[in-house]
């Protein structure tokens, strides 16, 4: 159903999430996320060393750390550009949140948006010429997009309401998000040049939030919310067939759909603990993958599909792990 803008109420889900942030930053009180290089060569990180939570990058193997910036107080996961030259990432340094480019060349960062205040969530474009952001315009939270040296923002989303967690179409021609502008969060689409808004979602008493395209751009995953219960759903990218594929008590986070698009990853309390999950694209043949009493957390595909990287801390301190999704065998990678 295509909508115009509708005034801002309703709750935020922030209340819902506090939990959960508090649990993470409890168990990883010094890594905050991690990224895979597109050629599956690098990891991406960021990890609190001394007064400051910096981005590093390592090889696979461990070896080769890199830090990338220095005193930055990035927030979150770093996002790699499609050529993996640079890392587009947030930071707190100036009291308000911020986002910026730096490249593994070891240039210095820039900021993205210099005219924009309190960005986040910068994700690169599929041809790696333009980023979407959250930025804050007139006191409200909107979608917009620039071009990868900064220049020409342009508000997508201009609404009253709060408009947040970009992911670009795998073509590059539009972008879904969350929005509260009809009461609860719901997910939306809309064109790069901010045409052809369209509500996809409606229901559920938490809201849906945090669309993820499939590789072909055929069907969005995003996380639904009832009272204290996440679940998983898959739907059309026109809105229909939307369907419930986890259908458990529990928080089921963060999907992600595996390169090829036939399984989704993510991970789950639904056992009593944080595990990693794998299931087909359907839903069908669910398997815990981790089978730990540790917190299992913020896994994602290698480039490849074979493997998973996740955060745990299963040894006692946080640190990265990676597992193969077939074989099941868990390898170390390092500490933060």
């Amino acid at each position: 159903m295509s909508v115009d803008d509708q005034p801002h109420c309703g709750p935020s889900l922030a209340e819902s999430l506090v939990p959960i942030a508090i649990l993470f930053l409890a168990v990883f009180p010094s890594a905050h996320g991690q990224t895979w290089s597109p050629d599956g060569s690098l990891i991406a990180y960021s990890s609190r060393q001394e007064e400051s939570t910096d981005l590093f990058v390592i090889r696979i193997d461990g070896s080769d750390r890199r830090r990338l910036t220095n005193g930055a107080s990035v927030l979150g996961v770093p996002f790699w550009s499609p050529d993996g030259s640079q890392l587009a990432y947030v930071s707190d340094l100036d009291s308000s949140h911020e986002a910026y480019v730096v490249g593994l060349d070891g240039s210095e960062p820039r900021r993205l948006a210099a005219s924009a205040r309190n960005t986040g969530t910068p994700r690169w474009s599929p041809d790696g010429e333009r980023l979407a952001f959250v930025a804050e315009v007139d006191g409200n939270r909107e979608i917009c997009v620039i071009s990868a040296d900064g220049t020409g923002w342009v508000n997508l989303t201009k609404s009253p309401a709060r408009d947040e967690v970009p992911a670009w179409s795998p073509d590059g021609t539009r972008v879904a998000f969350r929005s509260d502008r009809g009461g609860s969060f719901q997910i939306y689409v809309t064109a790069t040049d901010g045409t052809g808004l369209t509500q996809l979602t409606e229901g559920s008493s938490g809201g849906n939030i945090d669309p993820v395209w499939s590789p072909d751009g055929s069907r969005i995953a995003f996380m639904s919310v009832e009272d204290e219960n996440y679940d998983i759903h898959v739907l059309q990218t026109d809105g229909s067939s939307s369907v419930n594929l986890t259908q458990a008590e529990g928080r089921d986070h963060e999907p992600q759909w595996s390169p090829d698009g036939t399984r989704i990853a993510f991970y789950s309390n639904r056992d009593g603990n944080w595990e990693v999950y794998v299931m087909s694209a359907d839903g069908s043949r669910l398997r815990n993958l981790t089978q730990n009493p540790a917190q299992d957390v913020w896994s994602q595909w290698s480039p490849d599909g074979t493997r998973l990287i996740f955060r745990s801390d299963r040894e006692g301190e946080p640190a990265f792990y990676t597992i193969h999704v077939d074989s099941l065998t868990v390898t170390p990678l390092t500490m933060p």
